[in-house]
């Protein structure tokens, strides 16, 4: 769910949040915030605080439309989002420079441990660069035009298979870290996570 500005303002906000997940038994890994770098920027204290409390609390936030107006790259460094969102501007005019740069803040993201997804698929063609990149995640009328819930329940009623069970959740979010644009992904990937979950992938070889 977007998260706006005047939401921001509200001090209460964690806890009204909380409040509703609790009242309707929604665990809080099902839950996605997702705000822009100009919601962030109007009392920065309070947001830090707000930011804070909902990631102690499980609840992924996302950065949406990077790219699209003055994205400071401190943002990055700053905060710890789950998924950085590239703006539907990266996929407009998909030039050569245009190429390099999306790759390369793809790359980047990864580095930094975040997940990736770009807005505004539209073409078989922009879905193919986007793979071979590695971005993780795609979103845009390629795939579905925006549903309402009644349609949303119809194609899920038809195709069951097409939500995506926690255990494969917790699969692809392991398998979208490797950076696969990097010369070593296995090695660079253990180096950054040295839990127990993931430390089985360092008996590997550096083939991608």
């Amino acid at each position: 769910m977007n998260l706006s500005r005047k939401d921001f303002r509200h001090g209460d906000l964690f806890e009204r949040i909380i409040d509703i997940l609790k009242r309707y038994d929604v665990p809080h890994e099902a839950v996605k915030l997702e705000i822009t770098e100009s919601d962030m920027f109007e009392d920065i204290d309070a947001f830090n605080r707000i930011f804070q409390q909902f990631n102690e609390a499980g609840i992924s936030v996302w950065l949406d439309d990077f790219g699209s107006g003055y994205s400071s790259l401190n943002l990055l460094q700053n905060y710890n989002f789950d998924v950085i969102k590239f703006d539907i501007l990266f996929l407009r005019n998909l030039s050569v420079k245009g190429r390099e740069l999306l790759a390369s803040l793809v790359s980047m993201a990864k580095m930094l441990g975040n997940h990736t997804l770009t807005e505004g698929v539209e073409t078989e063609e922009q879905r193919d660069f986007l793979k071979t990149i590695g971005c993780e995640a795609q979103q845009g009328f390629y795939y579905n035009k925006p549903l309402s819930r009644a349609e949303l329940i119809g194609l899920i009623d038809r195709y069951p298979e097409l939500p995506e069970t926690r255990e494969d959740k917790c699969y692809w979010d392991q398998i979208g870290k490797l950076n696969l644009m990097s010369p070593n992904p296995l090695e660079e990937y253990t180096e950054g996570k040295r839990s127990g979950a993931v430390t089985h992938l360092s008996g590997f070889d550096n083939s991608i």
